[in-house]
């Protein structure tokens, strides 16, 4: 999921309190397919989880609950993947310059 879809639903989720939102609901407000939101729910539940069948901010996680201190942690994520990305490109190209 992308940078941008991450911050639309954390900030749709926050935005309902401690109610909750229905995957469906938020799939209509945020325009992220249903299945997106069911895998980042599965995969970050140290971010948001599932209470009576409503997805929740997780206030008893890592981030308290606080939807500044969850992007800043994907967007340090996405840009650890980004110098990776470039270290390995680096890598690559230096292997293949030494080969021929």
């Amino acid at each position: 999921m992308k940078f941008e879809q991450i911050q639309l639903l954390l900030e749709s989720v926050e935005k309902h309190g401690r109610g909750g939102r229905g995957v469906i609901s938020l799939s209509l407000e945020t325009g992220i397919p249903q299945f997106g939101i069911r895998r980042f729910v599965g995969k970050h539940d140290d971010c948001v989880m599932y209470v009576n069948g409503k997805v929740v901010l997780n206030r008893f996680g890592v981030h308290k609950g606080s939807v500044s201190d969850m992007l800043a942690h994907f967007r340090e994520q996405n840009r650890k993947r980004t110098n990776c990305f470039w270290y390995f490109l680096c890598i690559f190209i230096v292997f293949n310059l030494l080969l021929f």
